[in-house]
């Protein structure tokens, strides 16, 4: 049961003949946030967490909804639409969990890292400074509006709650696009590497045919 795990999840996942590295890792992040949802959606909901519990669950439907579609209906997941949404939800739930005392902080960096192994490199830099002017401007709003924050939990021990369940989405997201991109560079060195070989093989091989050449000419003409 163990050993077909893996096999199971590159089934889902997609062989690197059929899609991209980064269809590949948007399909692997996908599936680790509907799972994720599956606890984080019910914890909030009984811990009162309203609207972090409506973001998670809106937030993996609409992966589950990209994912499905590029998976099996060979559409490609649109980058452009999950940013905004990631930017859209990370906003509202930055005000209804705490502000800077709450989670949210946390899980932003690790959202942008996905974003840029999942988007064209043209957009990446756009993308940066989206979210960092983004990121500024609704600390700034918390500093000079505090009464806009919402402290849905106790500063002690739901504090310490929330970071805990917070902290395995960035975690998982950085597992999963450094797995890729290792195996990713793995890979290509390694035929980077054949491929030297090859050539070093081939001119071993044609330096002795010229040798044997000049031999056989030289005895041709003694």
């Amino acid at each position: 049961m163990i050993k077909t795990i893996p096999l199971k999840w590159r089934e889902l996942t997609g062989s690197a003949s059929d899609f991209s590295l980064e269809s590949r890792i948007f399909h692997s992040i996908s599936l680790c946030l509907v799972m994720l949802a599956g606890f984080y959606v019910p914890y909030d909901i009984f811990a009162g967490l309203y609207v972090a519990g409506g973001s998670s669950l809106i937030f993996s439907l609409l992966f589950f909804y990209q994912f499905y579609h590029s998976r099996y209906k060979g559409i490609r997941h649109n980058s452009i639409f999950l940013g905004l949404t990631g930017l859209i939800l990370f906003s509202i739930n930055y005000f209804a969990n705490s502000g800077i005392h709450g989670s949210t902080d946390v899980i932003w960096p690790a959202f942008l890292l996905l974003l840029f192994a999942v988007s064209p490199y043209r957009h990446h830099l756009t993308w940066l400074i989206v979210y960092l002017l983004a990121f500024m401007a609704l600390h700034l709003v918390a500093y000079q509006y505090p009464q806009l924050v919402s402290y849905p939990f106790d500063a002690g021990k739901g504090q310490l709650i929330d970071r805990i369940t917070a902290f395995p989405l960035p975690v998982i997201c950085i597992y999963v696009v450094m797995k890729y991109m290792r195996r990713s560079h793995d890979k290509e060195r390694k035929a980077a590497e054949e491929k030297a070989i090859a050539i070093e093989v081939r001119n071993e091989q044609i330096s002795h045919q010229r040798d044997l050449l000049e031999k056989s000419n030289a005895e041709k003409t003694s």
